[in-house]
């Protein structure tokens, strides 16, 4: 089979880790088998289970990054062209040695932005990734001297090589300004973090309606949000309580409505009532940045309480208020879809 050239430096470490790896292939046949459709639910899926702190470390570090686009066709090149790029890595490693007069530092596929650093990934991913690792390449013996003809020809490929390099440079710095300018232009709202991510953030949250809060009152929320995590929750929810009938305009008592509202749904396993939060919250703050996000968390909780078409309604609304491509879009079309599939499965 004809071998695809392939591009050193953008194979990343993980990449070429789980090409190696045997126990992956099985994982690239199922989720090449898939629709980009079917492949964006379970990724979907995938997510709302890492969000709720039920997914395991292979599904989040594994599954996850197979799921994302294009990427378990990009791991099986990878496994099928695995010979050729290995040889091409020991020829590099080579050519570096001669070049330095010193033994090359340990081949590596990625570069710095793109490498992953020790300890970066849990024990048992580690131990998925390692299980029946590939047997070393055979040590290869020095080559001959090379002639003043072979000189000649290292040296012409060695300017064509710089100038390889500087085209590569500019496209790469083509492509920072165009990222950059994607980022400073997008209106997409922040993406949804876990429960216990929130709660750390809650003490540097500050939104841009208002002025940067008191002291006296940080400490205050702080201390209510510090009861809520260490199992008090109902003292910290008097105190969440007060605190927004003391300052009802300030962000402290955006993020405490939020904060009771998301408790009681993933915690306190009590939907109805975090319903009253987050429709409280969009009462008293209709224009604030996370209206959208409240809004969606609002369709979870019809979901969990089985109101699927109270929830669909909720979806529909979000969809017809945020960018289509946004993050809140995204995940609102795809509950929806979920529930509109179940309800014509289910339908006589």
């Amino acid at each position: 089979m004809k071998r695809i050239r392939i591009n050193l430096d953008t194979i990343s470490d993980l990449d070429l880790q789980l090409a190696r790896n045997p126990q992956v292939i099985p994982l690239l046949d199922e989720i090449i088998a898939l629709s980009p459709a079917e492949r964006a639910r379970k990724l979907t899926s995938l997510q709302r289970n890492m969000q709720h702190g039920t997914a395991s470390a292979v599904e989040e570090h594994v599954q996850a990054k197979l799921l994302e686009p294009n990427k378990a066709e990009w791991i099986r090149v990878l496994h099928k062209n695995l010979p050729s790029i290995e040889k091409a890595l020991q020829a590099r490693n080579q050519y570096l040695q001669q070049a330095s007069g010193h033994p090359a530092p340990p081949s590596s596929t990625a570069s710095p932005e793109n490498s992953v650093p020790h300890g970066a990934y849990p024990t048992e991913l580690l131990e998925f990734l390692t299980q029946k690792p590939p047997a070393p390449p055979p040590q290869a013996k020095a080559p001959p001297p090379l002639s003043r003809q072979a000189q000649r020809a290292a040296e012409r490929r060695s300017v064509l090589t710089a100038k390889d390099i500087g085209i590569s440079f500019g496209l790469l710095v083509c492509f920072v300004l165009s990222l950059w300018y994607t980022l400073a232009t997008d209106q997409t709202p922040p993406s949804l973090q876990t429960f216990d991510a929130q709660m750390q953030e809650t003490s540097s949250l500050v939104s841009g309606e208002s002025s940067p809060p008191h002291p006296q009152l940080q400490a205050e929320f702080e201390t209510a949000l510090q009861a809520v995590r260490l199992g008090n929750f109902d003292q910290g929810e008097a105190h969440l309580l007060e605190l927004i009938t003391a300052y009802p305009h300030s962000p402290q008592a955006q993020q405490a409505y939020l904060t009771l509202a998301d408790t009681y749904r993933q915690r306190q396993n009590n939907p109805d009532e975090a319903l009253k939060y987050y429709q409280r919250f969009l009462e008293t703050y209709p224009h604030s940045r996370q209206a959208g996000l409240a809004q969606l968390k609002m369709g979870f909780c019809y979901e969990d309480m089985e109101d699927f078409s109270s929830a669909q309604d909720i979806y529909r609304l979000l969809l017809s208020q945020t960018a289509p491509h946004s993050r809140l879009s995204q995940l609102a079309r795809a509950r929806l879809s979920t529930l509109e599939q179940a309800q014509t499965a289910s339908s006589p």
